[in-house]
């Protein structure tokens, strides 16, 4: 199947074969509510101090969590230069060609309640996969890892 987008022109030569694009969304609660979400603390991005850590544990263990969540060649085929899918490390907020997105509730810019991850392949084993962005998200917290800056388009380190 041939699809011609008119919105990412460059993609026509790589829309066929390209993998199974799935995504994963993480949010954290505790006693069922979000602690994702900044609440009274200081934050810098609409995301509590465990929500950042968390994320950063995933961004600093993204290239071990992609053997498990993107198992086969043409799922690395979808994670190329200027297509819909970044294969740059980097996170934003409402970034949707990101590998990691920082998700609003529509209409609330300033609150973010949980983050995508686009690296999960339809074909990944999701216990094996989910269980990775766990244990990486686990880890974060542990080592109090620090959140990089978030990304509004510009790109930076390759995965």
């Amino acid at each position: 199947m041939y699809y011609n987008d008119n919105v990412y022109p460059w993609l026509d030569a790589y829309t066929e074969d390209v993998g199974c694009g799935s995504h994963v969304h993480i949010s954290l609660s505790k006693n069922g509510e979000n602690v994702f979400t900044a609440s009274e603390e200081p934050n810098r991005y609409g995301i509590s101090k465990i929500g950042e850590l968390f994320m950063a544990g995933v961004l600093d263990h993204l290239r071990s969590i992609c053997i498990f969540t993107m198992p086969i060649l043409n799922s690395y085929e979808r994670q190329r230069f200027k297509s819909l899918n970044s294969y740059y490390l980097c996170w934003g907020i409402e970034c949707k060609e990101l590998i990691v997105r920082a998700c609003c509730p529509p209409g609330a810019a300033d609150i973010v309640t949980n983050f995508e991850i686009t690296t999960f392949d339809g074909t990944a084993n999701p216990h094996l996969g989910l269980a990775c962005i766990i244990i990486a998200g686990i880890n974060g917290l542990r080592r109090r890892l620090p959140i990089p800056e978030p990304v509004g388009g510009a790109r930076t380190q390759a995965v």
